[in-house]
């Protein structure tokens, strides 16, 4: 009897040791699935299967063990967000009649492009273009918004940098809107 309940014991032994071992290889493949994820995402928001694994543990014991719920999440609703935000400033900047808080929002939907230009590779140099024009509304509106001012500067900078990486072909006016739009130079405040 006693020899029995160690081959048990040594049974339900081998037959944790397997789980913890299926758990913790689920574990140790959620990082890179999730910057996998995250490249993926910023070629093609609308593709399914991102920020998954094929879990080798049942009931995406890993995935809840990391706590990942709310990253997906996230990660899922962060462009959505910005630009439901970003249409909220553009009604500001267009009915507010107080130019400080009409040049507040005008920036701030400059940021939020520019955000968005980091995490969208693709298509970095149409938000950054998008980012200059906000800052330059901003600018008009409020020509003391210093911190417009300031990230014109950077915006007209990483736009330049952008379109040295990736020029645009000739003739074309990919990344730019307006007359000549982000063509300035950092440091001259316009």
């Amino acid at each position: 009897m006693r020899l029995r309940l160690r081959l048990a014991l040594a049974a339900l032994c081998v037959v944790g040791a397997a789980l913890l071992a299926l758990l913790g290889a689920d574990v140790v493949r959620w990082p890179a699935a999730m910057r996998s994820g995250d490249v993926r995402y910023a070629d093609s928001p609308a593709q399914p299967g991102l920020w998954r694994i094929t879990g080798a543990f049942p009931f995406g014991a890993a995935r809840g063990l990391l706590g990942l719920g709310d990253d997906v999440a996230y990660r899922t609703n962060l462009f959505g967000r910005r630009a439901h935000a970003q249409q909220q400033l553009a009604a500001i900047v267009l009915y507010d009649r107080s130019p400080a808080r009409a040049s507040a929002a005008a920036n701030l939907a400059g940021v939020l492009g520019f955000a968005n230009a980091v995490f969208d590779q693709p298509r970095a140099q149409i938000y950054l273009a998008n980012s200059v024009e906000s800052f330059r509304v901003a600018i008009g509106l409020d020509p003391g918004n210093a911190d417009a001012k300031y990230n014109l500067e950077l915006a007209l900078a990483r736009l330049k940098a952008a379109e040295q990486d990736n020029p645009a072909p000739a003739g074309s006016s990919k990344g730019r809107r307006g007359n000549a739009a982000g063509t300035g130079e950092p440091g001259t405040g316009y």
